[in-house]
C-alpha cells in the first residue's frame, strides 16, 4: 500500500483550494488521505503481519501549469474535478494557475511530494507466519 505522507509547504494553498471547491461537486466525494492517515495501522487492523513501512520523497518538474494541471487529473484527485460542475472546475482551475503563475523557475515547476510505502503479508497460524499466494508465472 502506498499513501502521501507529506505535501512540500509551497503546494499546501492547492489542498486548501481543493477544500474549498468540494462542496460544489455535483456528486458526494471524500477527499483523500487525511494527514493523519496511518496505511501502516489500516492494513494491521485488516489482519496483515510482517509489515515494513518506508517513506520516499518524489520530486516533480513540471514545464508550466497545464502540465501540471494534467498530471493532476492522472492520479486520485481526478475524482473530484470529475465531480465539479463545469464553471466551477473552471475556477478552480484560473484559480491554481494564478498560484502556480509566480513559482515557475528557469526550468520549469518544482513539487515534491513524500509518499509511504507499506509491505505486509496475510497472516496465517495466528500471525505466526505469513501466507504464501502464488502467482501466474512466479518462480514456485
Amino acid at each position: 500500500m502506498a499513501a502521501p505522507i507529506g505535501d512540500d509547504p509551497d503546494w499546501q494553498f492547492f489542498g486548501r483550494l481543493v477544500r474549498s471547491y468540494a462542496s460544489r461537486s455535483s456528486t458526494p466525494i471524500a477527499l483523500p488521505f487525511r494527514s493523519n492517515f496511518d496505511p501502516e495501522a489500516v492494513l494491521v487492523g485488516a489482519g496483515f503481519a510482517h509489515t515494513r513501512a518506508f517513506d520516499q520523497e518524489i520530486s516533480f518538474v513540471f514545464a508550466d501549469e497545464t502540465a501540471w494541471w494534467d498530471w493532476v487529473w492522472s492520479h486520485g484527485m481526478r475524482a473530484l474535478l470529475e465531480a465539479l460542475p463545469p464553471p466551477a472546475l473552471e475556477a478552480l482551475r484560473r484559480e491554481a494557475f494564478a498560484e502556480l503563475g509566480g513559482r515557475i523557475d528557469a526550468d520549469g515547476l518544482h513539487l515534491r511530494h513524500t509518499a509511504r510505502f507499506v509491505l505486509a503479508a496475510k497472516a496465517v497460524d495466528g500471525g505466526r507466519r505469513p501466507r504464501h499466494v502464488d502467482r501466474p508465472g512466479s518462480p514456485a
